[in-house]
């Protein structure tokens, strides 16, 4: 947990879930999720999202989910692309523990939503991060950016 985290629901689509709460009761805890968000932001304040929606299972990086754009609906919004590379040795999957190892954190140029809107945002940061991972971790060429 981090300070002024926003919790949300992790998408249905994802298998690996701990609770299983119905396709409305995941909506309705997102689009909370969503105005708090949104009033960060009209606050001045910077929200991190981590569109992938979970940790990936393949250590590459996986499509974005679609409904991440529903935070890039403020007016000024921008996408920082961010790319860490090095925390699945740190901290792997089913452990609770971290080790000390090297992470590497890149930070691309801001992509303007309101330039290439809310999709086309998503999209242009996604393939920025995936041209900041090492060639282990970027996506396959048949990797879709958004789902």
């Amino acid at each position: 947990m981090a300070l002024n985290t926003l919790k949300t629901a992790q998408s249905a689509g994802l298998s690996h879930n701990e609770v299983q709460l119905s396709p409305r009761e995941i909506a309705s805890v997102a689009l909370g999720t969503v105005r708090a968000a949104h009033q960060q932001m009209t606050e001045g304040r910077m929200v991190v999202v981590y569109a992938e929606g979970a940790r990936s299972r393949s250590r590459r990086l996986g499509p974005f989910l679609k409904a991440v754009r529903k935070y890039l609906r403020v007016k000024g919004c921008r996408v920082v692309p961010v790319a860490i590379s090095g925390s699945q040795r740190m901290m792997p999957l089913g452990q609770f523990l971290m080790a000390p190892v090297p992470v590497q954190v890149r930070i691309g140029l801001p992509v303007q939503v309101e330039e290439l809107g809310p999709l086309g945002a998503m999209e242009s940061a996604w393939h920025a991060i995936a041209d900041m991972l090492p060639d282990d971790q970027r996506p396959s060429g048949t990797t879709n950016p958004v789902i």
